[in-house]
């Protein structure tokens, strides 16, 4: 396998073949700044600002995501070649569903037998992650942060004695605002840099830290771009609608009625009307009798009606931050929903959101963090879409019905024991077993002949006659 710095190595030498002069374009930093907007007037938001707007509807499909996968089962499998010796770990065996399942998302797998291993050291380590996290924990925060920010960062110590040496004995998640990445003079990233305070700075190699992230066109070997920040312009969207609606409710943008008195009253007398007025009508006085003593005229101050297409734009940016983090917009909004579009919109959920997370995930970890302990080994995520039940069933009615399958295999894929003669295949025949329609017919026996009495012939006279 070919390392980075062989291949920003290659990417340097021939860039300086082709032109003496030519500069390689190599990625060089993580590229932020910039703005949000066509007129240059919001700029591009940080870590630190994604971090803090993690909240409202941000906070909903980011945890909807990372909910979604940390509760899907992670199981740990072998691989043995053919004649190849099992390691020394309790296995058990693998359903022919869930094996077309792992060989489906990892086509590598080939025709390699797998096992799912139940007890190991590495799943020790991930059901019990360090003295504050344990496992749904550590899996939720760092989709959760990739969700917001981009990146995840895993601080992996290694054992330093014992059977385990170089092994991790711990993992802690990094806050990935927190955390810059250090390139050296060839751009390659050399480490990591953590701050979590103004004096305080750690320096992590790269091989200490396991970095998750969501893929970024703009720098595909730096830092990640996170549903959060693509879909910042529709956060504040809402932000600014809501801030509107909010002062319109708390009477701060537009007064609700204005007093004009028909002379000029004065500063103090003015501020004395107004305080009256103010004990009188606010709150549960709204609406109440007025008895003025000054000749003024009260006249309300109707909002227009444009201000009201302020709630049909905030549903814009509901649904560019919902179709960003992949959230369908019925597990958002229950109003119209009913038991039918619900169901889909949690099929469309798990297919298109959750699967993708699930299959990215569990790739990371087998690459930088499995492949320590044996490189037979990996990870892997359940299938988080759920199934149709009444598809199946009908595939599993016509895979017997015209003899593709046994019933011995179906209930197999069905998670039930064999049962005796279900390995022979059925056809069509009334559901005949194979066996029976090929077996040649018995031969028919021949038939002995029947002797028949004879009679008398008509017109002889009997002897008695």
């Amino acid at each position: 396998m070919t390392t980075d710095t062989e291949f920003f190595t290659a990417l340097r030498a021939k860039a300086t073949t082709a032109s003496k002069a030519a500069t390689p374009q190599l990625p060089t930093e993580d590229i932020g700044g910039g703005y949000v907007d066509s007129w240059h007037t919001g700029l591009e938001p940080n870590s630190v600002d994604l971090i803090e707007n993690y909240r409202n509807l941000i906070y909903s499909c980011a945890n909807l995501n990372a909910g979604a996968v940390a509760q899907t089962p992670l199981r740990l499998y072998v691989t043995t070649k053919e004649g190849e010796r099992a390691p020394r770990v309790k296995t058990v065996g693998v359903s022919d569903s869930r094996t077309a399942y792992l060989k489906k998302v990892s086509p590598a797998l080939g025709h390699k037998a797998i096992r799912e291993v139940v007890s190991h050291p590495l799943l020790s380590l991930l059901e019990s992650v360090s003295s504050v996290l344990d496992g749904f924990e550590l899996i939720e925060l760092t989709l959760l942060y990739q969700e917001i920010v981009g990146d995840a960062y895993w601080y992996l110590p290694r054992a330093k004695g014992g059977l385990t040496r170089g092994l991790p004995e711990a993992i802690w998640i990094l806050p990935a605002h927190l955390v810059t990445i250090n390139r050296n003079n060839s751009k390659e990233i050399s480490s990591y840099t953590y701050k979590p305070g103004a004096n305080v700075e750690i320096t992590f190699k790269k091989e200490e830290i396991l970095h998750f992230r969501y893929p970024s066109l703009l720098n595909p070997y730096g830092a990640g771009i996170s549903p959060a920040r693509a879909s910042y312009t529709g956060t504040r969207l809402m932000d600014e609608t809501r801030a509107y609606q909010y002062t319109l409710l708390a009477n701060k943008a537009a007064p609700g009625t204005i007093v004009s008195p028909k002379e000029s009253l004065g500063a103090d007398e003015s501020d004395r009307l107004e305080a009256r007025l103010r004990r009188k009508l606010r709150r549960g006085g709204n609406g109440g009798l007025l008895v003025a003593d000054h000749a003024v005229d009260i006249v309300p101050f109707a909002i227009p009606p444009r201000d009201m297409e302020m709630l049909a734009i905030h549903g814009m940016g509901r649904v560019d931050v919902a179709n960003a983090f992949g959230i369908p917009m019925s597990l958002l909004d229950t109003k119209d929903v009913n038991r039918s579009n619900a169901e889909a919109g949690h099929y469309q959920h798990a297919k298109m959101a959750v699967a993708p997370r699930c299959i990215r995930t569990a790739q990371k970890l087998n690459q930088g963090f499995v492949q320590l302990y044996d490189p037979r080994l990996f990870l892997a995520f359940d299938n988080p879409v759920p199934s149709d039940v009444s598809l199946e069933s009908q595939v599993r009615e016509r895979n017997l019905r015209i003899g593709t399958t046994t019933r011995n295999e179906e209930r197999a894929a069905m998670g039930f024991k064999p049962i005796d003669g279900g390995d022979v295949l059925l056809v069509p025949m009334g559901f005949t077993p194979l066996e029976q329609v090929l077996k040649e017919p018995d031969p028919t026996p021949e038939l002995e002949p029947v002797a028949v009495p004879e009679e008398d012939s008509p017109g002889e006279d009997n002897e008695d006659g």
